[in-house]
């Protein structure tokens, strides 16, 4: 694991949604963020709703990751995940998403046991994906199971934030095409 500074500042893929105003940890001296609903927006999704609906949340979660805030893609995430069938790619993908923004939070708690073994349960999700087929919302299942491995062995850069509040992001960054 190195920290490496940066001034580069991201692109955002919902600029739309205010990203939150500071990155929750739990066990910090931050209050737990339920019930603040300007914290993360709740999307009005239903399961038997467009296919559409997904997107602005999806994307979302993704700012929220790259911009270092973890806990709170893992909650955007999961109210994706909550809609789909229980085994099928679209569950499988979210729940691998949940488990590498779950590595960021691990990290923040310096609990590296945690950040290994999260690592690992993402790429075991993007492997169950790729066998359906190698891309899922517009990302390629080898390069997150790359960056779940990298993550699961220590082998990741982290980068000074260059818009805080959070303070460090992933040099490696999510990116839909």
């Amino acid at each position: 694991m190195e920290l490496n500074l940066t001034s580069e500042k991201r692109p955002r893929f919902a600029p739309r949604f205010s990203l939150p105003r500071f990155a929750y940890v739990p066990g910090s001296a931050q209050p737990h963020p339920s019930g603040l609903e300007s914290h993360v927006p709740v999307f009005p999704l239903s399961p038997q709703g467009p296919l559409d609906q997904e997107i602005s949340p999806f994307l979302y979660g993704v700012d929220c990751f790259n911009a270092g805030f973890f806990w709170e893609a893992h909650e955007v995430w999961e109210q994706l995940w909550k809609l789909k069938e229980k085994h099928s790619p679209q569950s499988r993908l979210f729940q691998g998403l949940i488990a590498l923004a779950a590595c960021g939070v691990k990290i923040r708690e310096k609990r590296l046991e945690g950040c290994r073994q999260h690592g690992l349960r993402a790429v075991s999700f993007f492997e169950e994906v790729a066998k359906e087929g190698p891309r899922r919302y517009g990302f390629e299942m080898s390069e997150l199971e790359i960056f779940g491995r990298g993550l699961a062995e220590g082998s990741f850069t982290l980068i000074a934030n260059p818009t805080p509040p959070a303070e460090f992001v992933f040099e490696k960054r999510l990116v839909p095409r």
